[in-house]
């Protein structure tokens, strides 16, 4: 990690710091391989390809309930990279934000949403989390991890990736799946529509407990009275890909080769 800038503001490489306001705006660099996690609780979160080597934030508060300057964002640099959050004064605790510790907040009457904006470099692991807001991320050279409590997530991405989703839809384009590890994109209440590459070679492991099964693969889908399921290769099998809904239907969708 190199330095890190903000608006009308200079601080020392790896000190945490605040700025209540209805607009945020921070840049920094972190190094490849390294996180750069935002945790929200009510609002979008959007994260797009940086043009640059930095990592770029901008946040807008919108509504009037708590009053928006009791809003502040929490930027935290650490050894695995930057941590974001979102800090509710008077109602977060503990009021401040460690890689350890995320805040609690209990909210009443609210009409305030936190809207981020982000930058990411090629090879900066993304995670992105928020309670009550949808997640859109386009990160073809970056790993993301994406959750969110009630909401709907977009994901574009060629490097591993999980989605975790309560009550919310998943749609979501793998341009590979050629990991390592293991990886789960899920919801309980939501549909899940995944594209992969027709070249993939994929072990698929997916459950439906209360709707269909269907894909564009010749892979064999096991129907039970009310869900569906399936645990099958994509051409020859390999990493594990784990898909699930409780009350929504799954769609593996084959991407033509370009």
């Amino acid at each position: 990690m190199r330095h890190f800038t903000a608006h009308a503001i200079l601080i020392a490489a790896l000190a945490p710091f605040a700025l209540p306001a209805a607009t945020f705006e921070w840049s920094g660099v972190i190094e490849p391989k390294q996180t750069f996690e935002v945790r929200n609780i009510v609002g979008d979160i959007k994260a797009e390809r940086a043009t640059g080597s930095e990592v770029e934030i901008s946040v807008q508060i919108v509504g009037t309930h708590p009053d928006p300057a009791s809003i502040r964002i929490d930027v935290v640099p650490h050894d695995g990279g930057v941590l974001v959050c979102t800090i509710y004064l008077g109602l977060s605790r503990p009021e401040h934000c460690t890689p350890e510790k995320t805040p609690s907040v209990t909210l009443n009457n609210s009409d305030i949403r936190v809207l981020y904006t982000l930058r990411v470099p090629p090879d900066v692991n993304l995670v992105a989390r928020t309670v009550n807001g949808n997640v859109s991320v386009n990160l073809p050279d970056s790993p993301a991890s994406v959750y969110t409590v009630n909401g709907r997530v977009v994901l574009t991405t060629s490097r591993p990736a999980d989605v975790n989703v309560v009550n919310g839809s998943i749609l979501a384009s793998l341009g590979a799946v050629d990991w390592a590890d293991s990886h789960e994109i899920s919801t309980v209440n939501g549909a899940v529509d995944l594209e992969v590459p027709e070249t993939a070679n994929a072990t698929v492991r997916a459950t439906a407990t209360l709707g269909p099964i269907m894909t564009d693969f010749p892979l064999t889908v096991h129907h039970t009275i009310v869900g569906s399921w399936l645990y099958d290769n994509i051409n020859a099998g390999g990493s594990l890909l784990y898909l699930s809904t409780v009350n929504g239907s799954i769609h593996l969708r084959r991407a033509q080769a370009q």
